[in-house]
């Protein structure tokens, strides 16, 4: 044992000292900070995770919602420009007064309504066309076009 300078009682040398400043009082081994996690730090990171999975989950449903519903809005708009088209071209037959509604297929259906223009528009006919196609989540799309077309006599 060595003596200190200052005050002339006896050391221990300074490996020792260190080695025992290292050592837990009860169980005698070295208490330096052994690597791992501790539980708090794997409940904290898992909580991350989930909150953050969650959040993630909900945006790509948004995404998956207004993508449906974009998809049958925008093929109920080709559905109602066809119809209007034909309608134009003359390939479709005129619709008295009225409505008609018929089904193009499983969940789209074009509706038609003529009315006799009045005023500056008489002679001609106000056609509205409404589509209403069904989103894949159930949803219905709706589109509306109207125009006036020059007035046809139905065909018999």
């Amino acid at each position: 044992m060595r003596r200190s300078r200052t005050t002339g009682q006896k050391t221990k040398p300074l490996l020792r000292r260190r080695a025992a400043q290292l050592v837990h009082p009860r169980c005698r081994t070295p208490a330096a900070r052994q690597p791992g996690f501790l539980t708090l730090d794997v409940i904290a990171a898992i909580a991350i995770v989930t909150a953050m999975a969650a959040l993630f989950s909900l945006g790509v449903h948004a995404y998956a919602r207004s993508r449906h519903e974009a998809d049958a809005r925008r093929a109920a708009q080709a559905a109602a420009e066809l119809e209007l088209n034909r309608l134009r071209a003359g390939l479709a037959a005129a619709v008295s007064d009225g409505e008609t509604v018929r089904p193009i297929a499983v969940d789209l259906e074009l509706q038609t309504t003529v009315t006799p223009g009045h005023g500056p528009w008489e002679g001609f006919d106000r056609v509205t066309i409404v589509a209403r196609k069904r989103s894949k989540r159930g949803h219905w799309a709706r589109v509306e076009l109207a125009t006036y077309l020059p007035r046809r006599e139905p065909l018999p």
